[in-house]
């Protein structure tokens, strides 16, 4: 996606911290798989991962290294897409800040990310580092942009095979995550927005149904 690697380049050459060390990998059949073959490229003492449709805030690497932690985790903002159906897709997403800032110590300590997991293996690599007594710590004030495609392709995609790296997490550090508490955040959202009611709906019923056949 040219267009998006692009602005992603324009908002790193904007970051205030220097040197900083940019490698673009097109490797790979995922994000796992990318991120492995970029760090074994890489130089630096820390690493920074993106994607090429997110935008890190300009101060983002500077406030990152005045956090001790092995591992930082970064706010990620999303801007709500204009369309009904996506803002329905918009609405039930759960946002959490995304573990994206490693030492190289932690990297070389804890091993690759794991390509087993598409679309959570940073969680499977937040257990790792957590059960190792890594220090992880979150940055308050930059984030990252993050522009994802919100169609139903994407959703299914999605959620398919989160469904299936989460089931394969909590079989291996118990349960995970509180999907009753999401759940009942979802539905305020619903009702505090009746117009999308039908849209949130059918979004659910659609994860519910893409779970179930993952």
């Amino acid at each position: 996606r040219p267009e998006k690697l692009i602005s992603c380049l324009r908002t790193v050459n904007e970051q205030t911290y220097r040197p900083i060390e940019v490698i673009v990998e097109t490797r790979g059949n995922n994000p796992a798989q990318k991120r492995n073959l970029g760090f074994k490229q890489s130089h630096g003492d820390f690493i920074l991962f993106l994607e090429d449709d997110e935008r890190p805030s300009s101060y983002l690497i500077s406030e990152c290294l005045d956090l001790v932690g092995d591992i930082i985790g970064v706010p990620i903002a999303e801007t709500p897409p204009k369309t009904y159906f996506g803002r329905c897709i918009y609405m039930v997403r759960t946002n959490v800040p995304r573990l994206t800032f490693f030492s190289r110590s932690a990297l070389e300590g804890l091993g690759d990310f794991n390509p087993n997991y598409i679309f959570c293996d940073d969680v499977e690599f937040e257990q790792r580092a957590r059960f190792a007594g890594l220090q992880i710590d979150y940055i308050k004030e930059s984030s990252i942009k993050h522009e994802p495609s919100y169609n139903l392709k994407y959703m299914v995609k999605q959620v398919y095979y989160a469904s299936k790296g989460f089931r394969m997490l909590n079989m291996l550090y118990g349960p995970m995550g509180n999907r009753g508490k999401n759940e009942k955040k979802i539905i305020q959202v619903a009702l505090s927005s009746p117009k999308y009611l039908p849209g949130i709906a059918l979004v659910m019923i659609l994860r519910a149904i893409t779970r179930r056949l993952s």
